[in-house]
């Protein structure tokens, strides 16, 4: 039913055209049938090189990862930080149309790692700033048949949305090229019942990312994956359903994503052995959302 793909994260960062010239095959031989395409850097790799790569191993492009460090913020930052990250937005955007990408997806509001508390009433104020913000991307990602998925991170990562509940209120009022990105790592932190909200959010999703609750491999943790799945089901989604893990030889990201211990016995591993978990329960009984 779902294409499985995988992020290069998983083995590389930044991840550039040298890198995937590397991975691309490899993550084929794996037996992928999609890659996410994260875009640290404007230029890190070629839209139209990577898209002819991808096709020649059978592959395609799940969707692509807008990255925001330091400095890439759309709320409670200067007029010039956001222009500019609004430009970095285009940039991703229309790198996903030349790749092929129907998606560019990631936590498109604030930096990682940035917290301030709000009132209610200033919350509100920051979402209304996001919607003016990002409106001008949002048109071109529709006039340009990409969609654009928001995604909350946990309490650590952002105080702007952890929950479906916050996005769906986040992206209130946007067109319909604004949707989600389900990330289930962060979900299993913060929603009460990530299921629940999983079928909550099945009107808005515009693409999914699943690790397993250490960030290791779907199926090596406790998370109900065929539940998740049948949920899924439910919700109409047919894109495609992407591991996200991260290599611990990039100190940047390691750091930001928390990576202080071997998550598999390698990155292969992490890899490979979720691809064949998730094909098993994908491929397995239906079972009941409950």
């Amino acid at each position: 039913m779902y294409a499985i793909g995988v992020n290069p994260w998983v083995w590389a960062s930044p991840v550039d055209d040298d890198a995937l010239a590397e991975l691309i095959p490899r993550i084929a031989g794996f037996g992928f049938d999609a890659v996410e395409l994260p875009i640290e850097q404007p230029g890190d790799w070629d839209p139209v090189r990577t898209r002819d790569l991808l096709a020649a191993h059978g592959l395609v492009a799940a969707g692509v990862c807008a990255v925001t460090p330091p400095g890439r913020d759309l709320v409670n930052a200067s007029p010039a930080v956001v222009a500019s990250t609004v430009a970095y937005l285009r940039g991703c955007v229309a790198a996903a149309a030349a790749v092929g990408a129907p998606c560019v997806g990631g936590p498109v509001y604030a930096s990682v790692g940035r917290t301030w508390r709000m009132s209610p009433a200033a919350r509100a104020d920051c979402y209304a700033e996001f919607r003016r913000a990002l409106s001008p991307v949002a048109e071109q990602a529709g006039a340009c048949g990409v969609s654009i998925g928001v995604e909350a991170l946990n309490r650590y990562e952002t105080s702007v949305v952890n929950t479906v509940a916050q996005t769906v209120e986040l992206i209130d009022g946007l067109p319909s090229s604004v949707g989600i990105m389900i990330d289930t790592y962060h979900m299993n932190i913060e929603e009460s019942d990530p299921y629940a909200a999983l079928a909550a959010a099945g009107p808005y999703i515009k693409h999914v990312q699943v690790s397993g609750t250490h960030r290791g491999s779907p199926g090596a943790d406790h998370f109900d994956w065929p539940r998740f799945f049948a949920v899924l089901g439910q919700t109409g989604y047919r894109g495609a359903v992407c591991i996200e893990s991260f290599t611990a030889e990039n100190e940047t990201i390691a750091t930001a994503a928390a990576i202080w211990r071997p998550l598999a016995p390698s990155q292969d591993r992490l890899a490979t052995d979720g691809l064949r978990y998730l094909r098993g329960v994908v491929a397995g009984p239906r079972v009941a959302a409950g």
